[in-house]
């Protein structure tokens, strides 16, 4: 009875390969060069990576007739494409010779991966029955896109205008804010961040009775209902003529912090006695998670109005802000209590401006701008990338255009810039040609230049009722320069829940970042300590702190976390250090160890076979 094939042994096999003459030499010849190609790839998807570095691309995205479209904020989507915001002022002809007409509004572009177009949507007003409703006012305003978990999207913008659109751009919600119902209250969007608990977080400027104006913060819930706001004011400026005046601040970024609170940053008037003048410093709020002001910092990076300014957190706790000195690129690292550490100056003071601000995984930055390249005769604004090291000195500079024809150019100005999943950054600006009189959406998705970074889930909104612990924006604390380092208390008694993220196994020599934002408390963290042993016991600070190991060897890190009312938690994590090069050597040998396993017994067992078979051909 022939032997079906799920019970054929391997002693069966090799007896049968063994008497076959010349067609069993065939076989056996095919399976050594099989086990050969098996070895090959085994081997090489041990040693070398999965993952490969993408390539770059550019795409323009044009509006209709003389239409000037510019792209204020841009996302990568959880399908891997991207979303972008776009301001756009409609400027068009009537197609059958009608009158001229132009017009502001609000756009939303879904691309995939590549820069496809996916879908467009426009969105001229939405209205908000509770409040006034929202006006798309000049081509300067600022609009910020976030994708929330459900694959829908929130946009915020105009005179802080908040809305949420479904996967496919339909609104299933939108909510306005004003600071009261009084005419001086009039209020300017420009930054807006989705929080850790789903709600949302916005600021801008507030005009005050007194005609000056406040940094104005609001926090939601993940529908828009406001939980809370506040306002906060530099002072007052006493000008040439000994008038007291009120000042202009002017908030233009904020983030969620480490402990839970806020960090905000923007601009502030003061006079210039020099110039008998009033010119813009820079100015930090930082706040605990309900918006209390902890302590206030003015910096002397000196600007007209108008200029951008962003923050970030960086991996020790501290602050880097990004901003305009003199027409160019400024960039300057604060301590964790708004003590300045380093400035730096790039370019040569040809308008350069900042639009956004990332930490790399070494500890150091990338700042994207409008970018005069400092080799051209005139001005020529271009999509600019500055790199720079841990310290703030300049790496490399990338600069991007759209169109260029000859001795013309098209000139650019970036808006936003975001680091994508496979290591690569995806940059916004508009670009214009000249002699034309539209102005493109232009995007820029860079080749693969840094080591992907870490992919956080997006942000889940918070159990509770979404309609508690609400507080119309009508109902404002106004607070001027708080005690630096100023805290609060509390009778809270839950205890913080710390995560040292998951363990890691490294070649000597290579920096290790610690990761603790997986770390939560009901009232916000205020201190993460990391302490282990390298020859010397050792202490970290900060959220996610670096460091090299010296000497190979098993290292035990525990990361110490308090919250604002004192109560403590602790986690541990294992690093494993080897010698360098010692990982994919062990790896070749176990794959080598594994084939050889396998293999040694089928090759005996022929090599047997064809023994015994040799000694019957002589008997014979």
């Amino acid at each position: 009875m022939p032997h079906s094939p799920r019970t054929l042994s391997l002693n069966t096999a090799c007896s049968i390969l063994a008497n076959k003459g010349a067609a069993g030499k065939s076989v056996r010849r095919s399976m050594r060069q099989a086990f050969g190609i098996i070895s090959f790839v085994l081997v090489l998807s041990l040693v070398f990576p999965l993952t490969m570095a993408s390539a770059g691309w550019t795409r323009t995205y044009p509006g209709i007739d003389m239409d000037i479209l510019t792209p204020t904020s841009v996302v990568q989507t959880l399908d891997g494409g991207y979303a972008t915001a776009i301001h756009g002022y409609l400027r068009r002809y009537d197609s059958a010779g009608g009158p001229f007409t132009s017009s502001y509004e609000l756009q939303i572009l879904k691309t995939d991966s590549n820069g496809g177009v996916q879908w467009k949507r426009s969105y001229p007003t939405v209205e908000d029955p509770n409040h006034v409703t929202p006006t798309i006012y000049t081509d300067s305003e600022h609009y910020t896109i976030v994708q929330t978990a459900d694959q829908g999207y929130v946009v915020a913008g105009g005179g802080f205008w908040l809305f949420k659109v479904d996967s496919q751009g339909s609104v299933l919600w939108s909510k306005t804010y004003q600071l009261n119902d009084e005419s001086y209250s009039y209020g300017q969007f420009y930054s807006m961040i989705q929080t850790g608990d789903g709600g949302f977080a916005l600021t801008g400027t507030v005009e005050t009775y007194d005609g000056g104006s406040d940094f104005w913060l609001i926090k939601t819930n993940s529908v828009g209902a406001a939980q809370w706001n506040h306002t906060y004011n530099s002072g007052t400026y006493t000008d040439s003529g000994g008038y007291v005046n009120p000042r202009e601040d002017i908030a233009k970024s904020v983030i969620q912090t480490s402990d839970g609170g806020y960090a905000l940053v923007g601009s502030a008037s003061l006079f210039r006695a020099s110039t008998s003048s009033v010119v813009y410093s820079s100015w930090v709020v930082k706040t605990d998670a309900q918006g209390k002001q902890l302590w206030n910092k003015g910096y002397d990076l000196l600007n007209d109005q108008g200029y951008e300014y962003i923050i970030i957190q960086t991996s020790d706790g501290g602050y880097a802000i990004a901003g305009t000195e003199n027409s160019d690129f400024c960039l300057f690292k604060t301590s964790s209590t708004s003590q300045l550490e380093w400035s730096k100056i790039y370019g040569d003071s040809q308008t350069d401006n900042p639009c956004s601000l990332a930490q790399l995984e070494d500890g150091g930055y990338a700042i994207a701008g409008t970018w005069n390249p400092t080799n051209m005769t005139a001005t020529r604004p271009t999509v600019g990338l500055l790199r720079t090291d841990s310290s703030g000195q300049t790496l490399w500079i990338k600069t991007y255009s759209a169109r260029e024809n000859g001795t013309s150019y098209s000139v650019e100005q970036a808006r936003a810039m975001i680091r994508t999943s496979d290591g690569s950054y995806a940059i916004v600006g508009n670009t214009q040609f000249p002699g034309e009189t539209h102005g493109d959406v232009f995007f820029v998705k860079t080749e693969t230049l840094e080591q992907p970074p870490q992919i956080k889930p997006l942000p889940t909104p918070a159990t509770s009722d979404p309609s508690s612990n609400t507080q119309t924006p009508g109902q404002t604390s106004n607070q001027t320069q708080s005690d630096p380092g100023s805290t609060t208390t509390g009778d809270d008694k839950t205890k913080p829940t710390a995560n040292a993220g998951p363990d890691q196994a490294v070649d000597k020599g290579t920096q290790v970042t610690l990761d603790g934002s997986a770390c939560s408390d009901n009232v916000g963290i205020v201190n993460y300590t990391w302490t282990f042993t390298d020859v010397t016991t050792k202490t970290l600070s900060g959220i996610n702190p670096s460091y090299t190991f010296s000497a190979p060897g098993v290292y035990i890190i525990t990361l110490s976390v308090k919250d604002a009312t004192g109560n403590e938690a602790s986690d541990t994590i294992v690093v494993t250090v080897s010698e360098a090069g010692a990982f994919p050597s062990l790896l070749i040998g176990a794959a080598a160890a594994g084939i050889a396993a396998v293999a040694a017994p089928a090759f005996l067992l022929l090599w047997r076979r064809r023994r015994i078979a040799s000694q019957e051909d002589k008997l014979k």
